[in-house]
């Protein structure tokens, strides 16, 4: 794993990778607005997607990552 990082680090990378294994394409939109801070006409230019779909990606990968943390925590 990934020594240099700490514990919760490490757990946020685990979700976010499991995240990505599920449904790449709602990572890349959340990856975009949450850590890059792009605005979301910024992304429907840089994924050619509709805003309305941007928008919907970013959605359902917060409520999946909370889940995923939530399992994380517990389990």
């Amino acid at each position: 794993m990934l020594p240099h990082l700490g514990r919760r680090q490490r757990a946020d990378r685990a979700v976010l990778e499991k995240l990505e294994a599920e449904r790449p394409e709602m990572v890349e939109a959340l990856v975009l607005r949450d850590i890059c801070g792009l605005a979301y006409a910024d992304i429907t230019t840089q994924l050619e997607l509709p805003e309305g779909t941007v928008k919907s990606q970013i959605h359902g990968a917060r409520a999946r990552m909370r889940e995923l943390m939530t399992q994380h925590a517990h389990g």
